[in-house]
């Protein structure tokens, strides 16, 4: 999004002193600098040029979405209702106030905004623009048939408002105890994963949400599948963690052999706990609103498909790693 927002500042500028009769001094050359560089500065890592692949696999993977909310597009809905209310706010401020931004403001949240409807995920660069660009049109809203003293007592309400707003946030959190904080991961499924894992040898199949456990319990580093970088993936490993996701084809649970510990989200993932948990010699350790984990006996040999020793990348049974 950097490199996006100063390619579009390059050739707003551009365009500008185009049209401008006294020109800056080589605004050619700031104009090709500003649209060059960013993509420079966007392959500025030790990685180098491998890094290419990885934002594609990251950006134009079609198979993110599956796994992760963040990755969907924004269509209306509860979790989206505010950004839409915002998009609609800017459309209209920016199409009746236009003159009061810049060329490089109106895309630039415009930009924002096209990148936020994409994926969920991106909706927080749309408020960080609005939150910089929009009070100069909204100024304009607030003038138009006011005058100046009701606007400065507006305005100094909403600042106390939002002033008390943060202070009261602030209090709550602080007086909140740590346990809320971890109420979306219960303590008793982490102590019930670690006895049933005392075997060195057992391993647990997680997915993104419980991804944590290493850090709940420091005893399963190196035995927890999976860590969350989709990223390094390939396509046919995504491809079986969807299957076995969405319990599609007839080896949809080849994803999990080898794995002594399964976990699942109860809500999303009802049917799979209960088509694990219904396995000869399985048997649910725990469950409740949050998480459900089931064991399977003799399930320690080492995975068909293993994932995540430590880093994220898959190793098969034949032994390449």
């Amino acid at each position: 999004m950097g490199v996006v927002l100063v390619v579009l500042r390059g050739l707003t500028f551009f365009f500008e002193e185009l049209r401008s009769e006294k020109r800056s001094p080589h605004w050619k050359l700031r104009s090709a600098l500003l649209v060059i560089a960013p993509g420079a500065c966007a392959l500025a890592s030790p990685y180098g040029f491998s890094l290419v692949g990885y934002y594609h696999r990251l950006l134009a993977n079609p198979l993110l979405p599956s796994f992760v909310d963040e990755w969907q597009a924004s269509t209306p809905s509860r979790k989206t209702a505010l950004f839409f209310l915002l998009a609609f706010a800017a459309v209209w401020l920016v199409a009746r106030y236009r003159e009061r931004l810049t060329p490089f403001e109106s895309t630039a949240l415009l930009a924002t905004m096209a990148s936020g409807l994409w994926a969920i995920r991106s909706i927080v660069w749309f408020q960080l623009a609005a939150l910089v660009i929009l009070p100069r049109a909204l100024d304009g809203a607030l003038e138009s048939g006011r005058s100046r003293a009701p606007r400065r007592c507006l305005m100094r309400s909403l600042g106390i408002g939002a002033l008390g707003a943060i202070l009261l946030g602030t209090a709550v959190a602080a007086a909140q105890p740590s346990a809320w904080y971890t109420k979306a991961w219960p303590q008793r499924a982490a102590r019930a994963i670690e006895r049933a894992a005392r075997d060195p040898s057992a391993r647990v199949f997680a997915d993104d949400r419980h991804a944590r456990l290493p850090w709940e319990v420091p005893s399963l580093r190196g035995r927890v599948a999976y860590d969350v970088r989709f990223e390094l993936f390939s396509a046919e490993q995504l491809r079986k963690l969807a299957s076995y996701r969405s319990q599609v084809g007839d080896d949809w649970r080849r994803a999990a052999e080898g794995y002594r510990l399964l976990t699942f989200d109860p809500q999303k993932e009802r049917s799979g706990w209960r088509s694990a948990g219904g396995e000869p010699q399985a048997r649910v350790l725990y469950t409740d609103g949050a998480i459900a984990v089931v064991s399977r006996a003799g399930s320690s040999q080492r995975p068909a498909v293993a994932l995540d020793r430590g880093s994220a990348y898959w190793a098969t049974a034949a032994g390449s790693r």
